[in-house]
């Protein structure tokens, strides 16, 4: 965690653009603890051994295309509309935010609503390669900095979600609250097909 907190760190200064690690060649442990907070082998040997680089996560707003919509979709698991269906939903989104590394897609969530009330995420998928290293920190930092500047002053609205299960935990980080509880009965849902 202390990688990760001083990588955090180091990107809140806008001076800083990229950082980079290096290794004993023989530490296959280490190497492990850089990539799994997102740093990449470079190609480059130093004087300790191989290098590695992260850059600092890039969220992009609606630039998510059918294609990219279906890969991050298909990545998780998750069986795909048709690109018909994607296009449609993706034009009817309030706001689409694809997370990006040095260019390549790893991450998406949808934002629909009404846009004065109700907030909906939907469709948050991280490649799994990805997933724990920050990615979706960043997509849900980016979508609610994206509703507040919407709002009016002394607005409040409703963010809403249904998680994949076992994936509450990632929510409850944001403040998320988990049904039913005290004073809400469960969240549905119903399928309508044709």
């Amino acid at each position: 965690m202390c990688i990760r907190d001083s990588c955090h760190w180091a990107f809140l200064h806008p001076d800083v653009r990229s950082l980079e690690a290096e290794t004993d060649a023989e530490n296959a442990a280490s190497q492990r603890v850089l990539e799994k907070c997102g740093f990449r082998p470079n190609g480059i040997i130093g004087e300790e051994g191989p290098r590695f680089s992260l850059a600092p996560m890039e969220v992009k707003n609606n630039i998510l295309t059918e294609e990219t919509f279906i890969e991050l979709y298909s990545s998780v698991g998750w069986e795909p509309p048709c690109e018909a269906q994607v296009r449609l939903a993706l034009q009817n989104s309030l706001a689409t935010f694809t997370a990006l590394e040095n260019g390549k897609p790893v991450g998406m969530v949808r934002l629909i609503g009404d846009g004065g009330m109700s907030f909906y995420i939907k469709d948050f998928a991280v490649l799994p390669d990805y997933q724990g290293q920050g990615v979706g920190r960043a997509l849900m930092n980016a979508m609610e900095s994206w509703i507040e500047k919407e709002l009016q002053p002394g607005w409040a609205v409703s963010l809403e979600l249904i998680s994949s299960k076992g994936r509450e935990s990632f929510y409850a980080k944001f403040g998320f609250e988990q049904r039913p509880n005290d004073w809400d009965g469960a969240g549905m849902m119903k399928m309508v097909w044709r």
